[in-house]
Parts: C-alpha cells; structure tokens; sequence
C-alpha cells in the first residue's frame, strides 16, 4: 500500500510543481489534501519521503523560491519588503529568512520605493501639494514599504 501511495503522491507533487514552483509547506499542504481526497492516509513518515526526495531532486527550493519573490518584486513590481514578507508568510517563509535575503541582495528599498513613485508621477501631477503627499504616502504603504521608508522617499522627492 505505501509503494503505490508513494508513487501516487509523487506524481501528484509533480503534476503541481510542472504549474508553478511551491514551498515546501504549501506542498506540504496539498499532499495532505490530496491525500484526505483519496481518503488515504498520509503518515510523517511517507510525507517526509516525498518532500525529501524533490527536495534531494531539487524540486523544492525554498530559499531559490524566496530569492525569485524578492527579485520579482524589486524589478518588476516594485514592492517594499512589509508585502514581500507578508505573501511569503502565508507560504510557510518565516519573516527572518525572508528580511535575510532581503538584505542580501543589496538593493536599497528606497531606491524601489522611488521606482514605484515614478509610475504613477503623471497621475498625480495635477493634484494639490498637501493632497499629493498624502496619496504617494497611501499608495507607497499599499505597497509595502515601511513608514520610514516613505517618509524619507516622500521628503527627497520634495526637494527642488
């Protein structure tokens, strides 16, 4: 019984990884669904081998999946390290390993905070200076970036 229910798990987690990369608990996650949707029974012990043997096939990266977010979410849509962390999170990524790699990457968020301004600069030309601030300020915090961070892009952004 477990030799097929292994089988059948690993074709299941290579069914989902061919979709799209997963953290090993969001995994995690889905071996159990799958598994209560087979109305089987799922041991730690059969669940680990799994996990074990993508993670020994390099399958399941958790640092490389967080490094892709971080990358992502600095080049392409320029969000502060509070949002990052947060969908990581709800991954299974502790908020330590994400603000590690974070910094590791060298990128000054203030920078990315600055980049994400620059998007919406024609929107908001038009709106009075106190009414200005007060919308780069909500938008930056939407994209979560640290009232620190704001404050200062907000206040060099001021400058002539």
């Amino acid at each position: 019984m477990s030799d097929s229910m292994y089988r059948n798990l690993m074709e299941y987690a290579l069914r989902v990884l061919a979709m799209r990369a997963h953290t090993s608990t969001e995994l995690r996650q889905k071996l159990r669904t799958h598994a209560e949707r087979k109305r089987s029974v799922l041991t730690n012990e059969l669940e680990e081998q799994v996990l074990n043997r993508l993670i020994e096939l390099k399958l399941i990266d958790d640092e490389a999946f967080v490094r892709r977010q971080i990358e992502t979410a600095q080049t392409f849509r320029h969000e502060g390290l509070f949002k990052v962390a947060h969908k990581l999170q709800n991954k299974g990524i502790p908020l330590e390993d994400t603000k590690k790699l974070w910094s590791a990457t060298g990128i000054s968020e203030l920078d990315i905070a600055a980049a994400s301004l620059g998007k919406i600069a024609s929107k908001i030309s038009k709106i009075p200076k106190e009414k200005r601030f007060e919308k780069q300020a909500r938008y930056l915090a939407g994209r979560g970036f640290s009232p620190e961070t704001i404050y200062k892009v907000l206040r060099r952004s001021e400058l002539p």
